[in-house]
């Protein structure tokens, strides 16, 4: 318990100083994360080949130009890519970032099996319906 409040004590006094700093005006703030979520979300309902039901997932999509998907790893989400979209977009290209079924704000129905043949099958109808090409 000790050490954890010496260490919060130890923080706060380095935020203080560098309050201090900045009102003298030796110092600006500089942002070191990008806005939180610089993109559009949109929901889309998928309709599952495999599973025969309907799934309710998110996407985003930002810029304008040739299209560009990024796709989450394991355990990710769209917001993953918040330092990654925007300079994307800023480059001239439209990207789309899909939160896959059962991740970010995705649905996350607890009875279906999940496979990388599920996520395969969901990637081709989101590239079929929205990005119209390969």
């Amino acid at each position: 318990p000790a050490l954890g409040m010496e260490y919060i004590l130890s923080s706060f006094a380095i935020l203080l100083m560098q309050f201090a700093e900045i009102c003298r005006g030796g110092a600006t703030l500089v942002p070191t994360m990008p806005a939180l979520r610089p993109w559009t979300t949109h929901r889309y309902q998928w309709a599952c080949r495999s599973t025969g039901r309907e799934h309710m997932l998110t996407y985003a999509t930002a810029g304008c130009g040739e299209p560009v998907v990024l796709l989450h790893g394991f355990g990710g989400s769209v917001d993953y890519w918040r330092a990654t979209i925007p300079p994307i977009a800023a480059a001239g290209y439209k990207v789309y970032a899909l939160d896959m079924l059962g991740f970010g704000s995705s649905d996350k129905p607890t009875d279906v099996r999940y496979s990388a043949e599920l996520w395969a099958e969901l990637t081709l109808d989101f590239l079929d319906e929205f990005v119209q090409r390969p």
